[in-house]
């Protein structure tokens, strides 16, 4: 699934990859480097878990999942992934952090 990938690229700091999972329009709304300064800036993220994500709405061509991330010090993060397809593959168009 394309948010779990990019999840976990995102956890083990593979954020050229994560980067590549992401639509154009994201790439043009965060540039490469924002998006590295936004995944250095909430470190929490690198504790994501596959079993962190609940699929909230589905369809055709829009999908949004959010997800919780326990971390080791007993904090949590919250996070939404809406995905777009671009072509026939999903990919992530926005990644927030409330």
């Amino acid at each position: 699934m394309a948010a779990d990938a990019f999840m976990q690229d995102v956890a083990a700091n593979r954020l050229n990859d994560a980067y590549a999972r992401t639509t154009k329009e994201f790439q043009t709304r965060l540039k490469f480097a924002q998006f590295r300064d936004f995944v250095t800036k909430n470190p929490g993220l690198r504790s994501y878990q596959p079993q962190s994500l609940d699929e909230s709405t589905f369809s055709p061509r829009l999908a949004i999942y959010t997800g919780t991330i326990f971390g080791q010090n007993g904090a949590q993060m919250s996070f939404t992934l809406q995905l777009a397809k671009e072509g026939t593959t999903w990919k992530i168009d926005r990644f927030t952090i409330p």
